[in-house]
């Protein structure tokens, strides 16, 4: 497990929450023996627990079976994770993070069960950090999950907003590549997807409600013509103004995922 999954978790916390579950569904069509729907167990489904500054200090994983616990330095930095099996007292997976002197991370390693010298399978995954000026360079090295070299840049405004990012797969092999356009809010509104020569091949539009929730997009051509591609979202919220339901819709108003959030304060 990487930063990025933490961070992807923190996206569910509440100011001043002690505990936050995360259940999500999605409606599936059964045409045997009857046509008819139901609603089936999707991803994420968490138990996340915080701390009284909002630090996540454990996570249940209920759709992989596992709990997480999270170390922090002294600088509130994370540390360490450890994942454990439900119910198990041994860790089957252990990520540690390094910083630099400024405090940005430097390097991600995991360490896993079954890992060791002789594993002629490849090396554990692991990610790299450099930083030039506004621009930051991640790199995920072959490992024995995938034996591609993938090598990412970021580049930043004023701001630490991600104005430009770019995916390569063994040096020549374009993975992705856009361009994002932020308002007065520093909300995105725009991601601009780009070709092998950095030329414009569509474009992603962001909209927001009052309470600053992404509330849908529609994705565009190059002309600015609609694709036929739209999300949007619905909320519902508790008495203090939390959202616990999101209901991600198609552009019919028909609901793709479902996700419910119950939120217990400090």
């Amino acid at each position: 497990m990487f930063l990025e999954d933490v961070t992807h978790m923190y996206r569910y916390y509440a100011k001043n929450a002690k505990k936050v579950n995360v259940r999500t569904t999605y409606p599936k069509i059964l045409s045997r023996p009857n046509p008819s729907a139901e609603f089936v167990k999707s991803s994420p489904n968490y138990d996340l627990y915080f701390d009284k500054s909002g630090l996540l200090i454990e996570c249940t994983q209920l759709d992989k079976n596992q709990k997480i616990i999270f170390k922090y330095n002294e600088f509130s930095l994370l540390e360490k994770l450890e994942i454990f099996g439900i119910g198990s007292k041994y860790v089957t997976e252990t990520t540690t993070f390094y910083y630099d002197d400024e405090r940005r991370i430097i390097q991600e390693l995991v360490s896993e069960s079954g890992y060791g010298d002789d594993n002629d399978d490849g090396d554990p995954p692991e990610i790299y950090y450099d930083y030039d000026g506004s621009k930051m360079t991640m790199t995920l090295p072959p490992d024995l999950n995938c034996k591609d070299l993938g090598t990412f840049t970021y580049i930043h405004n004023q701001l630490n907003q991600v104005i430009e990012e770019k995916g390569v797969r063994n040096e020549n092999e374009l993975i992705n590549w856009y361009r994002n356009e932020y308002n007065e809010k520093g909300q995105k509104i725009k991601e601009i997807s780009l070709d092998e020569n950095g030329n414009p091949e569509g474009f992603d539009e962001y909209s927001y409600n009052e309470k600053g929730l992404e509330t849908g997009f529609k994705s565009m051509n190059k002309e600015g013509v609609y694709n036929g591609y739209y999300n949007d979202r619905l909320y519902q919220y508790n008495e203090k103004g939390d959202w616990i339901n999101h209901v991600l819709t198609d552009e019919f108003g028909a609901p793709k995922i479902i996700y419910d959030r119950e939120i217990e304060y400090f």
